[in-house]
């Protein structure tokens, strides 16, 4: 989107941009405020930007863009953070007619080419310039192949998630001083949906999906909290 049509949008609404993107969020279920917030929190205190967020929603609230659903939403904060409470609000039809009048964000995106950055992926596979176990990060183009294929089914997981994700998995196995022998490689991470016999793996088994929607769920940091206080 053009950005003095997006400026047009927020100050004809009179709503910012992080507000903006719950309501979009709330219509089409995406998960844009959600990476929004996990940006913003690395850079300013947690807290400070949960109690921003908090003041847009009532913001929202009294401009009528959403239902007063949530008696107390302060006492949500001891218990969840900003980006799990707001997929709780309900869209009124304000806010509805609002996405409905202005084609947001249905522009086509211009990510970063996957060839740019699929060596930052395969080499979370390594360790001081060694694999961490033979062939784990797997050949360059075989990767590229998946992971063009995988952006494109899924495009609502950005590259930073993609590598936070595979960053989160590699390291559990850090973490637990496991054996990398059980260690899935690069590429077979991404996806493989039949083994060198033919015979399809269990659906069960863990990938690159999974683990993005822990990240996007923020529950890698409790889990991994929850074992670095078992150690």
């Amino acid at each position: 989107m053009n950005i003095d049509i997006l400026n047009n949008i927020l100050i004809t609404n009179k709503i910012d941009y992080p507000s903006l993107l719950m309501i979009y969020d709330l219509y089409y279920n995406t998960n844009t405020f959600k990476e929004y917030y996990l940006t913003i929190k690395t850079i300013n205190d947690r807290r400070n930007v949960e109690l921003g967020s908090l003041v847009n929603i009532k913001i929202l609230i009294k401009n009528g863009y959403l239902k007063n659903n949530i008696e107390n939403l302060m006492s949500f904060l001891d218990k969840e953070t900003i980006d799990v409470i707001y997929k709780r609000l309900i869209l009124t039809a304000k806010a509805k007619a609002l996405l409905k009048s202005n084609d947001i964000f249905s522009y086509e995106k211009k990510e970063e080419p996957v060839e740019n950055w699929i060596d930052e992926y395969r080499k979370i596979w390594s360790e001081n310039g060694r694999m961490l176990k033979p062939d784990a990060m797997g050949s360059k183009q075989i990767c590229i192949s998946k992971m063009s294929e995988f952006v494109k089914n899924n495009p609502k997981y950005s590259k930073e998630t993609i590598i936070k994700a595979a960053k989160y998995y590699v390291n559990m196995f850090k973490q637990n001083n496991s054996v990398y022998t059980y260690l899935i490689t690069a590429p077979y991470f991404i996806h493989r949906e039949k083994s060198p016999d033919g015979k399809a793996y269990e659906k069960a088994s863990m990938k690159l999906i999974d683990y993005c929607d822990i990240v996007l769920s923020n529950k890698e940091e409790k889990i991994l909290e929850q074992k670095s206080d078992l150690a």
